[in-house]
């Protein structure tokens, strides 16, 4: 039996919203990311694997990582 597997990641853009910087201290508009693995059986989606939230700078393009309730706030406001 052929058993076909992978693991794809996938990105979104939760929502943009006004945070200050940590490491240059400039307040702007920062995108909450969404990064999520997800592992494939025969190219079918099926088991989500990892998920990781965070916070990019536009000035300085460090990303900050979030937890999933703190990023879920986030994106509501």
């Amino acid at each position: 039996m052929l058993l076909i597997f992978g693991l794809k990641r996938y990105v979104d853009r939760l929502a943009v919203v006004v945070l200050t910087c940590a490491v240059c201290g400039v307040s702007g508009p920062n995108t909450l990311w969404r990064r999520r693995t997800k592992l494939s059986l025969f190219f079918v989606p099926v088991l989500t694997v990892r998920r990781s939230s965070s916070a990019q700078c536009p000035a300085c393009g460090s990303e900050r990582r979030l937890g999933s309730g703190e990023a879920r706030l986030l994106a509501r406001t």
